[in-house]
């Protein structure tokens, strides 16, 4: 084992030099200065948008120190872009992973483009008369205005189907949406015996 004798302090007044022994082929320190594996996540990071980051790490599959796995990368991206959906970024986007390789393993980078918070515009219910509509209209609980998210949007879908349910019909109740002017979504509600 090979060390080095490094001059640390001189003691005032005395004229005495003191020397610290420092271990230089030890296990420990040859580890340290060996690159890290290649395949391990050194570390994750999202660039182009601020992202609450303990909220998105704990939807991501993938975390530091584990091995990379593609199928994983692929699923955090899906996670992070409907989450930020169900936040009302409704064209929000996340890019692949990029990974790049370097001596402490594997950095994982995603591009995020948020886009801008969308609302509904017009919610229109086709397939029954103005009047059932209008009353439909009148009890969904996402209307003209409103944030709009997948959820929210699924929830009205459900809630006309039950509302026409408890009425004897057993309608088929699908869902359009179309971007509207600026960042607005149309919602159909589509319905058919």
């Amino acid at each position: 084992m090979r060390a080095a004798l490094i001059t640390t302090a001189l003691l005032a007044g005395l004229g005495l030099v003191g020397w610290q022994w420092l271990e230089t082929d030890t296990p420990a320190a040859a580890a340290a200065a060996a690159p890290a594996d290649p395949n391990l996540v050194s570390s994750v990071t999202f660039r182009g948008a601020s992202l609450a980051a303990q909220r998105t790490r704990t939807l991501l599959e993938t975390q530091r120190g584990d091995q990379l796995d593609a199928g994983a990368l692929a699923r955090d991206r899906v996670a992070v872009e409907a989450d930020l959906q169900a936040q009302g970024f409704w064209l929000a986007q996340v890019a692949p992973a990029t990974v790049t390789v370097g001596s402490a393993g594997a950095h994982v980078a995603y591009v995020v483009d948020r886009g801008a918070l969308h609302r509904v515009g017009a919610v229109t219910l086709d397939g029954i008369d103005a009047a059932l509509a209008a009353d439909l209209r009148a009890a969904l609980t996402l209307g003209s205005g409103d944030v709009i998210t997948p959820v929210a949007v699924e929830r009205n879908r459900a809630f006309i189907a039950e509302l026409l349910a408890r009425q004897g019909r057993r309608d088929t109740v699908t869902t359009l949406t179309t971007t509207g002017v600026g960042t607005t979504v149309d919602v159909t509600y589509r319905i058919a015996r």
